[in-house]
């Protein structure tokens, strides 16, 4: 089992401390395949907050993030009806084994409207308790950014207006970059970071890979597309896309 590559990702996200954790790995994944009879292959070459292998029976992510590991496995489990995420077929405390998502690789690309549009209808899950609240949620990403020099401008400002005006709350992915959608027998959601907000949030990331932020600010027909198609105000995701413009 060669750890060196994700070693070197953990690293950078959790710093020096992480190395312990990674050291015990090969033995948590023995006791786990034991447990729920796997056969464990290799790590796949992604993830910067776990360590995700192929095996026999599905996926496993194995991850030092306890609480936030059951998070998502209970986000998985309320979007599960949508038939637009991996189901979980075990977990346990820091792992969960899923199952796999054939091709399964991320879109890298923004999809075709129509096909994306669907996907976003299909995931919207109305709900009145989550983790967090989009307020937070999108407040943990500014100083992340922040963090590393970032100018987010007039971000809170818009994000505060949005959310005071907020008439519609459904449970978000809140990490919906392409990234985390995976190519399948239809799109696919992985690794959520749910909050509770407006719709229009989790339509941003590929409003905005879809066009550069000159345009959109400019209220592109991008934007209105992506509205009209996915069942959303225009205005709001135009003032979303706002938020976010220092992405781009």
């Amino acid at each position: 089992m060669d750890l060196a590559p994700v070693r070197a990702r953990l690293v950078r996200r959790f710093g020096p401390d992480i190395h312990d954790w990674v050291d015990l790995v090969p033995d948590r994944v023995a006791e786990l395949a034991d447990r729920w009879g796997l056969k464990v292959g290799e790590p796949y070459g992604t993830g910067n907050t776990s360590v995700v292998f192929r095996c026999d029976a599905g996926v496993l992510k194995v991850s030092p993030q306890v609480e936030f590991t059951a998070e998502q496995v209970r986000t998985l489990q309320l979007f599960e009806p949508t038939g637009r995420v991996p189901k979980v077929l075990m977990h346990a405390d820091g792992a969960v084994l899923m199952e796999t998502i054939e091709p399964g690789e991320p879109v890298v690309t923004p999809p075709p409207l129509d096909d994306y549009a669907q996907f976003l209808r299909d995931l919207r899950t109305p709900a009145t308790e989550g983790p967090r609240h989009l307020a937070e949620g999108t407040e943990e990403i500014f100083v992340r950014v922040e963090q590393r020099g970032v100018d987010v401008g007039d971000a809170r400002r818009i994000r505060d207006e949005l959310v005071s005006s907020q008439t519609e709350q459904v449970l978000l992915h809140g990490d919906l970059h392409l990234f985390n959608v995976l190519n399948g027998p239809k799109l696919m959601a992985i690794d959520p970071k749910a909050c509770l907000g407006d719709p229009c949030f989790d339509a941003v990331d590929y409003a905005l890979a879809t066009k550069r932020s000159e345009d959109l600010l400019a209220g592109s027909s991008i934007i209105a597309a992506v509205a009209k198609a996915a069942d959303l105000d225009v205005d709001r995701l135009a003032a979303w896309c706002r938020v976010f413009a220092w992405m781009s």
